[in-house]
């Protein structure tokens, strides 16, 4: 096919942004949004943008796993076992920039300014953290993101947020989730046996 064959194949009807917006809403697969039709052309990525920012990027969490041990020692680094903590949408700066935070209570009824105060909870152990992160899907299909993060202390509101370039998250995001599905489909066919389907 020709170049100019595939550019007339590739034109879009010309159409309201609202009626595109509308049309890609209904769109029930955030990684087929993010990954292929973001890429399909500078409008349509803008497009999907608005989508995440107003649709997705709301109902963005991310639970930490914490570190008791040094990565490279094995040695015990922190004494005490910590309970579950959750950051959650918070907010958007700039359009730019996705605030997570925890709730000022953590689930099993301690606060965060005693977590803080007695030294379960602090920033070094939080930035070392895990962050299990579900962006459009279940708690239970979350993925798992070891990346790096700046998060701090509010005094005022007694919570810890995480403020994170929100588009490089969802890219590294989908890209784990790609090589994780890439890797399960190798497995399978080494074992010639049918997969999980996911």
């Amino acid at each position: 096919m020709s170049n100019s064959n595939l550019s007339t194949t590739r034109k879009l009807p010309q159409l309201p942004t609202e009626l595109w917006l509308q049309i890609l809403e209904n769109i029930s697969d955030p990684a087929y949004l993010w990954t292929t039709l973001r890429h399909f052309s500078p409008t349509f990525g803008s497009y999907v943008d608005k989508i995440f920012l107003s649709t997705y990027l709301p109902k963005v969490s991310a639970s930490a796993s914490l570190p008791r041990r040094d990565p490279s020692t094995n040695a015990l680094r922190y004494q005490h076992d910590a309970p579950e903590i959750t950051f959650r949408f918070s907010g958007i700066e700039s359009n730019t920039h996705l605030t997570l935070a925890t709730s000022t209570i953590a689930k099993n009824g301690t606060s965060m300014e005693h977590l803080k105060t007695t030294g379960v909870l602090s920033q070094q152990r939080l930035e070392e953290a895990v962050m299990w992160v579900s962006i459009g899907c279940s708690r239970a299909q979350a993925t798992p993101m070891d990346i790096l993060k700046s998060v701090e202390w509010r005094e005022m509101e007694n919570i810890w947020v995480w403020i994170v370039d929100w588009k490089e998250l969802v890219n590294e995001y989908f890209e784990i989730k790609k090589k994780a599905l890439e890797r399960r489909k190798t497995n399978v066919g080494s074992r010639g046996g049918v997969g999980r389907k996911w």
